[in-house]
């Protein structure tokens, strides 16, 4: 089957699209100290709002992954985008921390129709050689919507008015939904379904691909419990920042709009291998000078940091792509991506938080340098790959 003409404006609704649902991932992170006295709870109680969203999100990845593969994504984004704004609305209504940590677990499932069903159209309907630059794109929207939601949430509505921030991303993700529905052409055809060597099983005996699952979740891990307590760090001494002064730290996130795309560019001029290491080596940097009590190097570190994460993971998920011909199952290969990216996320968050109760920033960095192994060994693999091809 020829490759598919994607419009402007499809490819524009494409990443709304996607930029919008990633608005909701972390809508609640710059309020956790707010939500944890308005529910009176505790520090890893609270955190929950974050990484049982991303479990639901991982848990349901491998059903989309599958369906993407099979089905056109029409109706796959209209289940999807009008479940996920319902749940984000019952947020809004929540009356405890129970119920909120409950819708945001049904919106963790319904996000990958929105993300992971995505990422396997564009790579089914662009060229093998456009696949690094398009998946940096992609990346790029990811890192627009994880930054819109945490400015949504801490700085566009006050700390008592955290209920509306979920009213305004429920809305976003509606106009977003309906327009992909008015504009995306029809999905794959029964030429794009997977046979035998692209089941779950036989994509999980690759090692190349193992190991950059375990990067994607290893990645998430180290740099979404960074800025998960990122707020309680520097609401403490000596920084003792008000929540909307810490909320615009997490503007070294936009960095990624720049380094997404770059990276890929990066893969398909040097090796995904080399800039997989890049990544890794400015993480590792950025890593070292979170231990510093300053907050101008806090603020260079954070950015750093931002930009070494953004760089491994758009090269790791166009390195994840460029390995599968087309009908080897792409949907299923990255629906095990993100499984492994959001699981490891997940986990990272929690034990991140009583790694923190138990020893403070420091123990946490330390914690995240630990995780950064996994990368690290993923790219020296692909870098000795790449010179024996």
């Amino acid at each position: 089957m020829p490759q598919q003409s994607i419009s402007a404006a499809a490819q524009t609704v494409v990443l709304a699209l996607v930029s919008a649902a990633f608005c909701s991932i972390y809508l609640t992170q710059p309020n956790l100290p707010t939500l944890q006295l308005y529910f009176d709870t505790d520090l890893p109680t609270v955190s929950a709002t974050v990484s049982v969203l991303i479990l639901g999100l991982a848990l349901a990845n491998i059903p989309f992954g599958m369906a993407a593969d099979r089905l056109p994504i029409k109706p796959l984004i209209a289940v999807g985008g009008f479940t996920l704004c319902l749940s984000i609305l019952w947020c809004a209504r929540a009356q405890s921390i129970e119920e909120l940590t409950t819708a945001r677990f049904i919106s963790g499932l319904c996000i990958p129709a929105l993300t992971t069903c995505m990422v396997a159209w564009l790579s089914q309907t662009q060229p093998a050689n456009r696949l690094p630059m398009v998946m940096g794109n992609y990346v790029a929207a990811t890192v627009l919507g994880g930054f819109g939601g945490r400015i949504i949430g801490g700085v566009i509505f006050p700390p008592d008015m955290w209920r509306w921030s979920f009213v305004l991303v429920a809305v976003l993700i509606g106009l977003s939904t309906l327009a992909a529905l008015w504009v995306l052409p029809k999905g794959p055809d029964a030429s794009n379904r997977v046979g035998s060597n692209g089941s779950l099983l036989a994509l999980l005996k690759k090692p190349e691909l193992l190991m950059l699952y375990a990067c994607g979740g290893a990645g998430l891990g180290l740099f979404a419990t960074v800025f998960n307590y990122l707020p309680y760090r520097l609401a403490s001494p000596p920084f003792e920042l008000s929540s909307s002064a810490a909320t615009g730290f997490y503007g070294t996130y936009l960095i990624g709009i720049v380094a997404a795309p770059l990276a890929g560019q990066f893969s398909g001029r040097w090796g995904s291998g080399k800039t997989l290491l890049g990544g890794v080596s400015l993480l590792a940097l950025g890593l070292c000078g979170l231990y510093i009590n300053q907050l101008l190097l806090t603020l260079l570190a954070l950015l750093v940091l931002s930009a070494g994460y953004f760089t491994m993971h758009s090269a790791a998920v166009g390195t994840l792509n460029s390995k599968l011909a087309k009908g080897q199952g792409r949907g299923r290969a990255n629906s095990l991506y993100i499984l492994f990216y959001y699981i490891g996320g997940s986990i990272g968050i929690q034990v991140g938080g009583h790694v923190y109760q138990w020893g403070g920033w420091q123990a946490l960095v330390s914690f995240c340098l630990m995780l950064l192994i996994i990368p690290l060994c993923t790219a020296t693999l692909e870098v000795r790959r790449s010179r024996g091809a």
